[in-house]
């Protein structure tokens, strides 16, 4: 799918073994001769005809109601949101073929900006041992997660606890060290799936990891599970920006959550952490690209990227904005999502001032 994950930042990368390739289109990208314009373009055409409806901006501004399901056909076997970009370093500005598409038709900031941080996804053991000593560290509050941040566990954890995870199988997008593993197991969760770029080992029999270029073949196989929700914190906002080695790709975040759509079962829950211009995220308050660092999310892209699902509640550390949704088949209105979306993130800086 869109997707890849790594150290905690979900990606979306390029293969050229893709069918959807013609034959001349992978020379053109194999022999990486192309000048950028002509190369992003050719990556954004294919990006658009794999992804179909959902990054098609114009559609989606211009109808009531959100389209209907995603296509997972699609999104989960595409071989272009699965693998590494060839052509890295990105370029220090957005592409100009790119650039209407990354700011949604105008309607994001772009600031400057540019880190490179291509040695991202190193492996991991996480033995029995270890993963109980954390376990028993986040519960008393002397280890704070991978980001040291005693709100960011509260929001999680309140967000967790608002839902009620016993017995569950949840799977956790992005993971550098097992913090929000931890409060799912300490909160009663049957069992977490790390879904991590990096090849991560788990000997915990509560906790598998599964690497994301595995995804395709394991739903062709009928061997990927199906998952009662998800849990995500401040990690796709990175998605697509290249900034960890991954594909310039403008639709990389609601590719990724689209894809854990077709994984989950229905009435399946969300809980997705980023940054937030209702939190007033780095000082900004509106959709913003930090050049190629992350996103911060306003009333503009927040609810593009959750236009599946139903909003519940929200919680925030200050920064991210940590929100609950419900999955949905059903297509919503557009301007009432966007304005429920808005609601519940309002109400989360409000209780939180």
């Amino acid at each position: 799918m869109h997707w890849s994950i790594v150290a905690g930042v979900t990606f979306c990368f390029l293969v050229l073994d893709s069918p959807s390739f013609t034959s001349a289109s992978r020379t053109d990208l194999l022999i990486n001769n192309l000048d950028d314009d002509e190369y992003y373009a050719l990556i954004l055409q294919q990006i658009k005809k794999s992804c179909g409806t959902l990054c098609r901006l114009d559609h989606y501004f211009s109808q009531r109601y959100h389209s209907w399901t995603p296509d997972c056909q699609s999104l989960l076997h595409e071989p272009l949101f699965h693998q590494p970009a060839i052509r890295w370093p990105p370029p220090k500005r957005i592409p100009i073929t790119m650039l209407s598409d990354y700011t949604m038709l105008g309607k994001m900031r772009v600031s400057e900006g540019q880190m490179l941080d291509r040695t991202a996804g190193a492996s991991a053991h996480w033995t029995e041992e270890y993963i109980e000593d954390k376990c028993r560290a986040v519960a008393n509050g002397t280890w704070l997660g991978s980001y040291n941040s005693l709100p960011a566990v509260d929001a999680i954890r309140n967000a967790v606890q608002s839902l009620g995870v016993t017995k569950k199988h949840i799977v956790v997008i992005g993971s550098t060290t097992p913090w929000v593993e931890c409060i799912l197991l300490n909160e009663g969760a049957g069992h977490v799936t790390t879904l991590e770029y990096g090849p991560v080992v788990s000997s915990h029999p509560r906790i598998s990891a599964i690497r994301p270029y595995l995804i395709s073949e394991m739903v062709k196989n009928r061997s990927m599970p199906s998952f009662d929700g998800i849990v995500t914190f401040s990690s796709i906002e990175h998605s697509g920006l290249g900034r960890y080695g991954d594909l310039l790709n403008p639709f990389a975040d609601a590719i990724a959550i689209a894809s854990i759509w077709c994984l989950t079962k229905p009435k399946a829950f969300m809980v997705l952490g980023i940054p937030s211009a209702f939190a007033s995220a780095y000082g900004l308050t509106d959709d913003t690209i930090v050049g190629n660092l992350h996103r911060v999310y306003g009333k503009t892209r927040w609810p593009y990227i959750t236009q599946h699902w139903i909003p519940l509640r929200a919680f925030t550390d200050g920064l991210h904005d940590v929100a609950v949704f419900e999955k949905t088949r059903i297509p919503q209105p557009r301007e009432r999502h966007a304005e429920a979306v808005s609601s519940v993130l309002r109400k989360a800086s409000k209780d939180r001032s």
